[in-house]
């Protein structure tokens, strides 16, 4: 109990000017609150509440096996709340590690107050990292290495920091512990001297990893081992480091192979287009522009264009030549119906598709009204001195192609519609009053 009294939560009492002498976390506490206290004693305390909030959230494991804790305050947790409980518990450490450099960067002149920044930065960064902050884990192992030149280069050299196993460079943080004669730890603060440089290294590489930027990886890792050439973890990072990189690069250059693939495709493709003169517009060109040189495809358009793009059917055989189809629709006004072609090629005419599609009533047209000798195509254009919508009519017997390269066509965003009306009909003559006339191909 009175293990517990001496936490500060947990005083019943307001403390005596000796208890607080005695007590390093009441000391701290109080030259927080007075700030009148050592640097070095309030970052400290600040770091301690970081390495507790630290490995509290390593307690916590996503999906681990029986036994590790996945639970808080006696509730159970699933998966998503374990890794929401534990990103809260790195974020509260990245919060008190900022406070102590906060503290230590107000007045820092000694080695023993830039040994702690070092610590400070590189506690911070690996909470950064577990956070997936890459680039705030980079920059803090970029401060961790500026703070440990400056502290190289004062008098004198006490360092208190963390201590990692080198076979798991920086995977947690620890207090220095010390053997005392019965062989037991402690928790005491030793006065050590540790080598930050490999794992600022490591960490940073770490970071450059996730990022993919691979050769800036290499780079801080080869840095890491040019000063400890046999470091295992550090091996195994530039290993894994030059696995991935490989794999990125063979993605690369295959993603490159398809994009040359590709590039040659549209080449000649816009090609095929231009040298037919068919015009492509967009859906919301003007009608001068529909009749102006303005209107002809470019590769521009073809590349911006997610739907109606034509397609290039290469020869079969060596001096014959490459054809196109289109995207076409058959739009049925009266019963607001239509039917989609996707590949209509030019070489067909729209009474081909009209004997396949129309040679059986449909459901819509039980009368059997629209039959292949009975309707009539259109298409919509406006005459650009007038602002006036007129309907064009189509040879129906025509190949697709020559419909395709009258002057007063120009696609609208690539996608062919043809207006299908019988050639009789109360409808027929109701809907072409709705356009200023009707003109022949």
């Amino acid at each position: 109990m009175d293990q517990v009294q001496a936490v500060p939560l947990f005083m019943r009492e307001t403390p005596t000017a000796e208890q607080v002498a005695n007590n390093p976390n009441l000391a701290a506490l109080a030259a927080i609150l007075t700030d009148d206290g050592e640097t070095i004693e309030v970052a400290e305390y600040y770091k301690k509440e970081g390495n507790d909030a630290f490995k509290a959230g390593n307690k916590l494991v996503v999906g681990g096996a029986k036994g590790t804790k996945k639970s808080v305050g006696g509730k159970a947790l699933d998966d998503g709340m374990v890794m929401t409980e534990k990103m809260k518990h790195y974020r509260n450490a990245v919060e008190k590690y900022t406070m102590g450099i906060g503290t230590i960067m107000k007045e820092a002149k000694t080695s023993e107050e830039m040994g702690l920044l070092v610590t400070l930065y590189m506690n911070r960064s690996m909470c950064n990292l577990s956070l997936g902050n890459y680039r705030m884990c980079i920059n803090d192992c970029e401060d961790a290495e500026a703070a440990l030149e400056i502290k190289n280069s004062l008098p004198v050299a006490r360092e208190e920091g963390e201590v990692d196993n080198k076979e798991n460079m920086g995977a947690k943080i620890e207090e220095v512990t010390n053997e005392d004669t019965k062989g037991e730890k402690t928790a005491t603060q030793l006065p050590v001297v540790v080598d930050f440089r490999p794992k600022i290294h490591f960490r940073a590489a770490k970071a450059y990893l996730a990022l993919r930027q691979y050769t800036t990886a290499l780079t801080w890792v080869d840095k890491g081992l040019s000063g400890e050439p046999a470091n295992d973890a550090m091996l195994k990072l530039r290993k894994e480091i030059m696995t991935e990189k490989g794999k990125y690069e063979r993605m690369y250059r295959k993603q490159e192979k398809e994009n040359k693939r590709v590039a040659k495709e549209l080449r000649e493709l816009v090609a095929a287009v231009n040298i037919r003169g068919i015009k492509l517009c967009s859906a919301d060109t003007t009608a001068e522009d529909k009749n102006s040189d303005r209107a002809l495809h470019t590769s521009e358009w073809f590349e911006n264009s997610s739907t109606g793009k034509c397609t290039l059917i290469k020869a079969a055989q060596e001096g014959e030549e490459d054809h196109l189809a289109w995207p076409v629709y058959f739009m049925y006004p009266e019963s607001n119906q239509s039917d989609f072609i996707q590949s209509f090629h030019e070489t067909t005419s729209l009474m081909d598709h009209a004997k396949a599609i129309l040679a059986e009533a449909a459901p819509w047209d039980p009368s059997h009204n629209y039959n292949p000798t009975n309707v009539e195509f259109y298409y919509g254009t406006t005459d650009p001195k007038t602002d006036k919508a007129w309907l064009v009519q189509v040879n129906k017997e025509n190949p697709l192609l020559y419909v395709l390269q009258t002057p007063r066509l120009a696609i609208p965003g690539g996608l062919l519609q043809f207006i299908v009306l019988p050639k009789t009909g109360a409808f027929r003559t109701e809907y072409i009053k709705n356009f200023e006339g009707v003109v022949q191909e």
